[in-house]
């Protein structure tokens, strides 16, 4: 079963499944290429991708589990299958098959490159160059192509394993349905579930001290490897700018150890290189979301930004749930929804919990929102400490005072890892 990458995808798609075959399509297809097990609307669907493939003028005679790129159809091909991934939206669960992530700056799809020794898993991204809104799609995806290929030359001189995303090539191309300009980009893939995933099913098997211990342990490798990930990055004079759980895959090796690995920097910036982004996200530093609101975003630096980020997943990773995720919002949001309402809102509300968390980090307290759920999960009053002066200083409401990667990497919680 094959699609094209060309397709709409996200509600169109979904659209497009609920609509009726006509009957001459329905005496035209071929039972042989359909799995009789499959449920009806699985089946269903796989008609309705052939039908879409050929009225975009694919010309594909092969087996429909794959077809060819438009960009680079001798070297890469698509696949409607995948490895086991986890993703913490579930409406990527629900859209085409093969599709990994979707986000505001394009969709990640699962495929595969032509090699000498055969055929090897990645990932290609396509993103639409057109404008949407203030976003500037074209330099942010060159943007997101010059950091990719930095971070590779520094990969070529650092030992394995590896914990960020791994370059392997980009293209320029126009969409042949719609006639759009797009920019596909081919990673490494990397298999696994996301981060706020793999550790909501640990907490959920949380029974006994013996489970806590395990989540702690599992927190500390995957800090340990995300900072190792990010400190490339830096090195490298860019900045991730969006660090989030989906961001980051975890797969969880035979011998029980971790492998982590940041992914996507579609929101990255440089030391030359300004802030393109668009994120409604609780991760979002203090002085991101201070610098949204007031429309000035040139000054911003990546290197406290993305720490704060770091700071916010270790805290998820050890009480299961963002403390800068709002539970009620003091204001309902702005209707008519506009992307410049949308985003004045969430920053006000953004700016409101970082207050909140300013006002607690200088009387010495915590935020309750966490404090409990984090003296439950470690006993121990002097690993407690320890936990608690790393998130202050990762989460310091003064950049300026923030820990670097490098502070963050020697701190005593990793001791031993």
């Amino acid at each position: 079963m094959a699609y094209n990458i060309s397709a709409p995808t996200s509600e169109a798609t979904l659209q497009a499944f609920n609509q009726p075959l006509s009957e001459p399509l329905e005496a035209a297809l071929d039972p042989e290429q359909e799995e009789p097990d499959a449920p009806w609307d699985a089946r269903r669907q796989l008609r309705l991708y052939k039908t879409r493939a050929n009225s975009a003028g694919l010309a594909w005679k092969g087996p429909w589990r794959t077809v060819p790129t438009a960009f680079a159809p001798d070297k890469y091909r698509l696949l409607d299958e995948k490895p086991f991934t986890a993703s913490s939206d579930p409406l990527e669960l629900l859209t085409e098959p093969g599709l990994i992530k979707t986000s505001f700056c394009g969709n990640s799809y699962y495929g595969e490159k032509k090699t000498k020794r055969g055929w090897t898993a990645v990932t290609i991204k396509k993103r639409l160059l057109q404008p949407l809104g203030w976003h500037p799609p074209e330099q942010a995806a060159l943007q997101e192509e010059a950091a990719l290929m930095a971070v590779q030359q520094a990969l070529q001189l650092t030992p394995l394993p590896h914990h960020i995303t791994h370059y392997l090539d980009s293209f320029r191309h126009t969409d042949p349905t719609y006639g759009l300009d797009c920019m596909y980009f081919v990673t490494k893939f990397e298999e696994g579930a996301d981060l706020d995933v793999h550790f909501r099913e640990l907490h959920q098997a949380w029974q006994s001290p013996g489970d806590a211990m395990n989540i702690v342990h599992a927190a500390k490798q995957c800090f340990k490897q995300m900072l190792q990930g990010l400190k490339v990055l830096h090195d490298c004079g860019w900045g991730h700018m969006n660090l989030k759980p989906s961001k980051v895959q975890v797969r969880v090796n035979t011998d029980g150890t971790y492998h982590c690995t940041i992914v996507d920097l579609a929101a990255s910036m440089g030391e030359k290189h300004p802030y393109t982004g668009l994120h409604n996200t609780c991760h979002a530093s203090p002085q991101l979301m201070e610098g949204l609101g007031l429309g000035v975003l040139r000054n911003i630096d990546y290197k406290p930004h993305d720490i704060w980020g770091m700071g916010c997943l270790l805290l998820q990773m050890l009480i299961n749930g963002n403390p800068f995720q709002p539970s009620t919002w003091s204001k309902p949001p702005p209707f008519p929804v506009t992307p410049l309402a949308m985003q004045t809102w969430f920053c006000e509300e953004m700016r409101l919990m970082h207050s909140k968390w300013a006002t607690s980090f200088i009387d010495g307290h915590a935020m309750p929102e966490y404090a409990a759920s984090l003296a439950n999960l470690i006993l121990d009053m002097q690993q407690h400490k320890v936990v608690a002066r790393l998130l202050r200083g990762l989460l310091h409401p003064d950049s300026a005072c923030r820990y670097t990667v490098d502070q963050a990497l020697n701190d005593d919680f990793l001791y031993g890892i």
